[in-house]
């Protein structure tokens, strides 16, 4: 069974694929985003604007209690990236399993430099 705030998590996974989809259809645009050739932005002062290059990350942490249960997640979200690679065919998608913190995290450092008297 998954639990109400994966399920949210997938929920909110499903919906930002479909609205990624949503906006490259309205885009109208035939090849995938990712190999799509950017337009040639009009010359200002005889300098060509340099092409702008995005990466979109998406992270999702999964706490799961067993290995059964981090497989079922990891199966789902796998579903949903293949939605999104068949509109992105250059997508990643990368899993990494990583080890629980040993102990608190380092307090946050304090002011370096002090102020002068007459500041």
């Amino acid at each position: 069974m998954v639990q109400p705030v994966r399920a949210e998590l997938l929920t909110l996974l499903q919906a930002g694929i479909g609205w990624a989809v949503l906006a490259v259809r309205a885009a109208g645009t035939s090849q995938p985003a990712a190999v799509a050739p950017l337009p040639v932005s009009r010359r200002t002062s005889g300098v060509a604007e340099t092409p702008v290059r995005l990466r979109a990350t998406i992270t999702i942490d999964i706490d799961a209690t067993d290995a059964d249960e981090a497989e079922r997640f990891s199966e789902a979200v796998r579903g949903q990236f293949e939605l999104l690679k068949r509109s992105h065919p250059l997508a990643e998608l990368a899993f990494q399993r990583r080890k629980p913190r040993s102990g608190p995290r380092a307090p946050t450092p304090t002011r370096v430099v002090t102020p002068y008297l007459d500041d």
